[in-house]
């Protein structure tokens, strides 16, 4: 049974309005900061969601059906990465539309699949708190789009709900001053004092309070406290905001008197001596109305009446004093409240950058072959596609050029692989001072480069592959020993797009082949073999 609500005394009555100048201003404060700290949280998980290696590997993933070791890998490192900078998460886990989990990095959770279906369907959301085996469990979701926007499942994060109870904790308010979150089914989600999460509230709010009224009443232990309370739009929460009532009324009681005490001694003091106190009360008030009025105005008080006098205007004036520097003190607090906003965006904004750098510096690693400073088998099958697909669409030419180097099992043997490695470096710096800006290099595998030339016929081609040929036979390797004065040398097979992928790769390999049966360190075209036969 819920306890009794104590009425409001007359005397709460009269100083209400002196407190709930306080209340409102709290519960502004803590709702923007609940609300931005879910913002920049949906703001940072949209900015994993976008990472062209999740986006790459889970494409993959999608497209095979199957388990493919290398994504998984790449997808969990990268989302380790993220965990080990950003505390507000527990986990962050991979969900395909089915309701799969594909892959999960992070605390252990047993999710049942229809709740992960339900939060995906609202798209780009964070869903309600809910309550797993008496722990609080809320996920934020975003949707993961491949190419054309293809929806290919969803990023899934799990918030560290002690994170959102640190935010609560760490507004400017009172150390006896509690705030509470409440949801709709009246449950403490977060709260300064972490014992009455979970707790149910509805017995200590009152239906009185409204809005932003503030009443008395006594609290589920029996503690009788002022509180507020104001909705919470995002999740249908309300923050409730209490003090203990003593706290809160007992400085406005005191005033209260003090004030009764002056009304008393200047109806005493009228009854004598009316004229002197009229005399000497009624500049000392216009001052202070004066100074009253330049406060309203928002500039600096005017100068007001000397403290050394003992009477009722020496307590106004003192207390007038005392109310100014409040005034000043709270104005300070604001500014700082202000600026702390204000470092605190910054400091997020930093993060999305500093992140961001990360982002595309694990992308340049992932494409770039870590011996010749080349591009990658990987990032050529990318661009391969990605130029069929345009020469399909064009209609213009597309050329292949495989290189390989002679006898390099034999350079290694005789001079170590660490030499092996230099002169593959070296061959790399040779062919990347005569390709075309618009041309790909990459090296393949092993000793074997590939050259992907856009909008170039076969002859062009045949004439660029020989130009590689020269600049890899006029280096100089200085390679020990230089026995019986042999050179580094390629060999080039070249082929033109006909319209398939698969047969364009055959043909220049075919050529290469060639190339090298017809005594190496010379340019073969797929062209030249068809007229052969």
């Amino acid at each position: 049974m819920a306890p009794p609500v104590a009425q409001p005394s007359r005397q709460a009555l009269a100083l209400r309005d002196e407190i709930e100048q306080s209340f409102p201003a709290a519960l502004r404060t803590a709702s923007s900061q609940l609300d931005l700290w879910y913002q920049q949280r949906q703001l940072d998980v949209g900015v994993f969601a976008k990472s062209d290696i999740l986006l790459q590997n889970v494409s993959r993933l999608v497209a095979s059906g199957r388990a493919s070791a290398r994504a998984e890998a790449e997808i969990d490192q990268y989302l380790r990465y993220v965990l080990s900078s950003f505390p507000q998460y527990r986990a962050l886990f991979v969900v395909a539309e089915s309701g799969e989990v594909v892959r999960w990095v992070g605390d252990e959770e047993n999710l049942p699949e229809e709740m992960l279906i339900e939060i995906m369907n609202a798209g780009d959301s964070v869903d309600q708190v809910r309550w797993t085996r008496g722990r609080r469990v809320q996920v934020l979701s975003v949707p993961l789009l491949g190419e054309r926007e293809r929806p290919m499942g969803s990023l899934l994060a799990l918030l560290r709900m002690s994170e959102l109870d640190d935010v609560l904790s760490g507004l400017e308010i009172a150390d006896s001053w509690r705030t509470h979150v409440v949801d709709p089914s009246d449950r403490v989600v977060s709260s300064t004092h972490r014992e009455e999460i979970g707790r149910t509230r509805s017995t200590s709010l009152p239906a009185a309070i409204g809005g932003k009224q503030v009443s008395d009443y006594v609290d589920l232990e029996g503690v009788r406290v002022v509180g507020s309370h104001t909705a919470f739009g995002r999740f249908g929460w309300t923050l409730v905001l209490e003090v203990p009532y003593d706290e809160a009324f007992a400085p406005v009681v005191r005033s209260i008197g003090r004030i009764a005490t002056i009304d008393l001694a200047i109806v005493l003091v009228l009854a004598l001596v009316a004229f002197r106190v009229v005399a000497s009360i009624t500049r000392p008030i216009e001052a202070l109305s004066e100074a009253a009025l330049h406060i309203s105005e928002g500039g600096d008080p005017a100068e007001l009446p000397a403290e050394g006098r003992q009477d009722e205007v020496g307590i106004l004036t003192r207390a007038f004093r005392t109310m100014r520097t409040s005034l000043a003190a709270k104005a300070e607090e604001l500014e700082e409240s202000r600026q702390q906003v204000e470092e605190a965006n910054r400091a997020l904004t930093d993060n999305n950058e500093e992140l961001r750098r990360a982002n595309e510096v694990l992308e340049q690693l992932s494409i770039t072959d870590g011996l010749t400073r080349l591009h990658n088998h990987r990032y050529f099958q990318d661009q391969l596609a990605k130029e069929v697909r345009r020469a399909d669409r064009t209609g213009a030419p597309l050329a292949l050029v495989l290189a390989d180097l002679d006898h390099f099992k034999r350079w290694n043997d005789e001079l170590g692989h660490a030499s092996g490695d230099q002169i593959l470096r070296q061959v790399a710096d040779a062919m990347a001072d005569v390709v075309r800006d618009s041309d790909l290099l990459a090296r393949y595998g092993g000793e074997e480069f590939a050259i992907l030339a856009p909008a170039t016929e076969l002859d062009s081609a045949v004439a660029l592959a020989e130009r590689l040929r020269r600049a890899i036979a006029e280096t100089d390797f200085s390679v020990e020993p230089a026995a019986d004065g042999r050179q580094v040398s390629a060999s080039f097979g070249v082929a033109l797009f006909d319209g398939d992928s698969a047969r364009l790769f055959s043909q220049a390999d075919r050529a290469l082949y060639a190339a090298k049966e017809g005594g190496r360190d010379c340019v073969v075209s797929a062209e030249e073999l068809s007229e052969a036969r």
